[in-house]
Parts: C-alpha cells; structure tokens; sequence
C-alpha cells in the first residue's frame, strides 16, 4: 500500500508541476498560448496555458503511475 500511496502522490505532482509550467509559458508567452488556442481572441492567455499544463502533467502522471504501478506488481509477485 506505501508504493501505490507514493505513486500516487508522484502523479499529483506532476499534474501540479504541469500546471506551473503552463502558467510560466502563458505569462511570458502569450502569443505562443494564443497561436495555439486558435483565430480567437483569448483574455487571459495564462489560464488557458495552466489548464493546458494541469491535463498534459496528468496525462504525464499517469503514464509514470501505471509504469510505477507495473514495477511494484511484478516485485511483489517476485517476492511471493
């Protein structure tokens, strides 16, 4: 149960890194958020790039997770 609490927390925390990285990019690259948002106007480009960050950071988490999760079955089916 420690290692499924331990990748757990590590998937959260790269959804939250994510979302600071995607905050970063919108505020000192707007026009980049923007070309990316598409022909419209966006009024706040650094909410649109932490939304942006948040799902590839969770989608990143959970890839690490289900690998995380992968190891600690086949060690403990090893073990037993």
């Amino acid at each position: 149960m420690r290692e499924f609490g331990l990748i757990l927390l590590a998937g959260v925390g790269c959804a939250a890194l994510g979302a600071g990285f995607g905050w970063l990019l919108g505020s000192y690259a707007p026009e980049f958020i923007q070309m990316l948002a598409g022909p419209r106007e966006l009024k706040a480009p650094e909410r649109v790039a932490l939304a942006l960050g948040a799902v590839n950071g969770l989608l990143i988490g959970a890839g690490a997770m289900g690998a995380g999760l992968l190891v600690a079955a086949i060690r403990g089916r090893a073990k037993a």
